[in-house]
């Protein structure tokens, strides 16, 4: 599961040219990629129910879901919802207190996998 999360979130890549030469432009953003991704496997792989924005799932919610957002018609990928986490965890970093980095990277992850879909078919339409 690990090998096909980071393939899907082309994680190699980004470990090969971090930074300067990515969307990472910075340490702090390579770091907070780096949190994302492994948590994003840790969700994938856990046993039990797993509780994260206050909803209660499983591995197997979270694997469909990651294989709903990496379905790719010509554009959205689980790299491009991987960024789009991302955002709103760098977002919520720089206006909030958070103490629990690994548990609050899971709630981002599992909202923004929740709400891909919407918000990819929504800036298509604008286009």
């Amino acid at each position: 599961m690990q090998a096909a999360i980071r393939w899907l979130c082309e994680y190699d890549f980004y470990m090969e040219y971090p930074c300067d030469k990515t969307d990472l432009k910075t340490v702090d953003r390579f770091d907070n990629f780096v949190l994302l991704v492994n948590s994003l496997v840790s969700m994938a792989t856990r046993t039990g129910t797993q509780t994260y924005s206050g909803e209660q799932t499983d591995a197997c919610a979270v694997i469909d879901a990651i294989n709903a957002a990496s379905v790719c018609c010509g554009c959205g990928s689980l790299t491009e919802m991987i960024f789009s986490a991302l955002d709103d965890f760098t977002d919520a970093l720089a206006s909030t207190h958070i103490k629990n980095y690994a548990g609050y990277a899971k709630a981002v992850l599992w909202s923004s996998l929740n709400s891909y879909r919407v918000k990819l078919n929504t800036e298509l339409a604008v286009i």
